[in-house]
């Protein structure tokens, strides 16, 4: 059949696209689609789409924890929202911390899900954080990069290294967004 140019591709309400890659929901599965590879399917695990806050399910055949909408105290007495995916063994294992803006329960959901479960697979725990404002964390987001942010990702990261699944060690990455706030919590 014919192949649509990733440019006139326009998402339906069950669609994402990022970078190049198409990202469609049919059902309970999701189908990825990169530009001239066509379809490939990847697992989406049922009921994913829509959790209540503190929920734990199971990815991956069972080798994966999702734990939804964690509360992370900071000074202010406000909670930010994290969604953290990690090897369902609760061995103690490496923190990759992302701080973004975007939404972790709709915009970035299905990414969020096909990375955490890559990592948490290959023996890391990935923490997606709404920051201050934004998203399930409390707060107001009074503008990009703040100082109140940045000392919220200082704490997240003392917070981290307390539980009991986390060995201590925490980085931190991102593209955008995220990658300036992982430079200014290095800094």
């Amino acid at each position: 059949g014919s192949h649509r140019r990733a440019a006139s591709w326009q998402p339906s309400e069950s669609s994402i696209h990022v970078f190049g890659i198409s990202r469609t929901l049919r059902g309970n599965s999701l189908r990825i689609r990169t530009r001239g590879k066509g379809y490939r399917p990847a697992q989406f695990d049922e009921g994913a789409a829509v959790v209540a806050r503190g929920d734990r399910m199971l990815l991956g055949d069972g080798l994966v924890l999702l734990e939804r909408d964690l509360r992370i105290p900071v000074r202010d007495e406000i909670t930010l929202s994290a969604d953290v995916y990690r090897p369902a063994s609760g061995e103690p294992v490496p923190a990759i911390l992302e701080q973004v803006p975007y939404r972790k329960d709709d915009v970035a959901a299905v990414r969020d899900r096909l990375l955490g479960r890559a990592l948490a697979e290959r023996g890391f725990a990935l923490v997606r954080v709404d920051v201050r404002g934004t998203g399930r964390s409390e707060g107001l987001a009074v503008d990009e990069y703040t100082e109140a942010e940045q000392e919220d990702g200082a704490e997240t990261v003392a917070w981290l290294t307390q539980q009991d699944w986390c060995s201590g060690a925490v980085g931190a990455y991102g593209v955008s967004y995220g990658g300036f706030a992982a430079l200014q919590l290095a800094s």
